[in-house]
């Protein structure tokens, strides 16, 4: 079985700087529990218009931003928020408004 200080310095010498980094802190005891990864799931047009309370097809009137999978629109619900709270989509709700009203 190998010296515990040999097998650390040989971790130190092939580590990364921000793994050194990281280990140096924890060796200090600064060292932060890592957060949880959250991975935010993707939506299909029918699920993200419920949540939204609107019709399927005003997502597409709306041009909201998608992803596409294989044929199918997939919808990131924080990248819908961010969309309906932009310039962008004022300015296009602005248009939208002004044709209905003709």
């Amino acid at each position: 079985m190998k010296d515990i200080t040999s097998e650390f310095l040989q971790a130190l010498l092939n580590a990364s700087d921000e793994r050194k980094q990281r280990a140096l802190k924890a060796l200090h005891g600064d060292d932060q529990p890592l957060k949880p990864v959250t991975i935010e799931p993707y939506h299909t047009q029918r699920e993200i218009a419920k949540l939204l309370k609107i019709n399927p097809s005003t997502l597409w009137r709306w041009k909201i931003p998608y992803h596409q999978w294989g044929g199918s629109r997939r919808y990131l619900f924080s990248e819908v928020q961010a969309y309906l709270e932009s310039a962008r989509f004022r300015r296009q709700q602005s248009l939208l408004q002004s044709k209905e009203v003709r």
